[in-house]
């Protein structure tokens, strides 16, 4: 049905269904929009990371915290009626913004949508970071989720609801709507958007990268590679195994050490036309020939110079 801030409401998605779940990776989420920022303290945090999530190139687990926050909603929920003396219920809120496909999941919402209840049940309650957030009035990140709550419903009134089910306490802090802030969403996320329609990565931050400075086994390498790489051809085999230990070290994410980043790139399978009987009409997906991915090592203006010192020192050897 028509929501009265101009959005809908999406009456047939339960929240946490399979349903819910596979149209969050096609819509803009209100509580992803931290990552976008750079400011999510958890996975996902960066535009990236997001642009892998929704591509299924990596998978999130339920862990406790968000366990014990499932589980605790409706007794929270509970609470924040009485408190506030208002009947609520969890709604999906959608809205298109510029072309993209906004979705907000309120943890509690009045049937006249009047005020917008964000509920968090920590673990530590009362000793949780997210209790001081609630009890100063700085949301800290949580403060793009719920701006981006009130410009998908349309709602002016939020209540950041904090509870803690060991002693059945709760605090709270009420949150305007910032039309400057709601401005930069829509920005932010239009950026991020093209990323999504073209089906191409987004760039990475420095947050996409390890820090691997202060790790002996990633500077030994380093050292090995800066050698190696002084005379490519007379040290073609000593270069191929310095680079493999740095990816070895990186494991599966990218990483930067001493001046040297280490990223892995993926190639797109390409589409093998000549298996495609006739174009039109045609999910060209399975056509795509097995993809590749390799790892690209970079140096940085000091660990050129470096290269020049450690060229010196392996040719006194």
């Amino acid at each position: 049905r028509k929501a009265s801030g101009g959005g809908v409401v999406d009456q047939s998605t339960v929240q946490g269904s399979d349903e819910w779940l596979l149209a969050r990776k096609r819509t803009a989420n209100a509580s992803e929009t931290p990552s976008l920022f750079g400011e999510n303290p958890f996975f996902p945090n960066t535009p990236k990371q997001l642009w892998d999530l929704k591509h299924d190139k990596v998978k999130v687990f339920t862990n406790d915290a968000m366990k014990r926050g499932n589980e605790y909603e409706d007794e929270a929920r509970s609470k924040a009626e009485l408190d506030l003396d208002v009947q609520l219920s969890p709604m999906v809120f959608r809205k298109e913004i510029d072309g993209i496909p906004f979705s907000a999941s309120l943890d509690g919402c009045d049937l006249s949508e009047t005020v917008n209840v964000e509920i968090k049940c920590p673990a530590k309650g009362k000793d949780s970071i997210t209790w001081g957030k609630a009890e100063s009035g700085d949301l800290g990140h949580y403060r793009w989720q719920v701006q981006t709550q009130m410009l998908v419903s349309g709602i002016d009134r939020s209540v950041f609801f904090v509870y803690d089910a060991d002693t059945q306490e709760s605090v709270m802090t009420e949150v305007v709507a910032d039309k400057v802030m709601q401005q930069q969403i829509v920005e932010t996320w239009s950026i991020f958007w093209q990323y999504m329609e073209s089906e191409s990565e987004p760039p990475l931050t420095d947050k996409d990268y390890q820090d691997k400075d202060g790790d002996e086994d990633f500077e030994i390498a380093v050292n090995d590679y800066l050698l190696a790489s002084h005379d490519n051809k007379r040290s073609k085999i000593a270069l191929d195994d310095a680079k493999k230990r740095l990816a070895d070290l990186a494991g599966e994410t990218n990483a930067k050490g001493y001046g040297v980043t280490v990223t892995k790139v993926v190639r797109k399978r390409s589409i093998d036309y000549a298996k495609v009987p006739d174009l039109n009409g045609v999910d060209l997906e399975e056509y795509r020939k097995k993809g590749s991915e390799y790892w690209k090592v970079t140096l940085s203006e000091e660990a050129k110079a470096a290269e020049v010192v450690a060229a010196h020192y392996g040719d006194s050897k």
